[in-house]
């Protein structure tokens, strides 16, 4: 009986060997798998960034090399050529405002105009 009972011992404590030798695998293999998919995450956050960041650095080569005077941006010095009573009349009626109020519903409405397009054309 006793040598009944140390067999059985032994088949238990090479199953209980086995059990952690299987449990710390796969333990290590979920942790591999961790590290991997960190990894791929770092890779595509790295490739997204340096896509952003050739785009930005393009666009910025471009709109520098595009000469603009500077006095067309300078909105001072095309009113001081304009009489004071037109500009008097200008500044009452708020042109610059009405100005910049329909130019933002222009581009709202431009980009509204664009919705049913990306949903019915495909």
């Amino acid at each position: 009986m006793q040598t009944l009972v140390n067999i059985v011992m032994a088949i238990w404590s090479g199953i209980k060997y086995i059990w952690g030798w299987l449990k710390m695998f796969f333990e290590k293999m979920f942790d591999a798998l961790l590290w991997l998919l960190d990894a791929l995450g770092k890779a595509i956050d790295w490739l997204l960034y340096q896509l952003y960041d050739g785009f930005l650095t393009f666009t910025q080569g471009f709109v520098s090399a595009i000469e603009m005077p500077s006095d067309l941006l300078n909105i001072g010095l095309n009113y001081s050529h304009l009489p004071p009573q037109l500009i008097y009349l200008i500044n009452q009626i708020a042109f610059a405002q009405g100005l910049a109020i329909i130019v933002g519903a222009i581009i709202v409405r431009m980009l509204l105009n664009l919705i049913p397009a990306a949903l019915t054309r495909v």
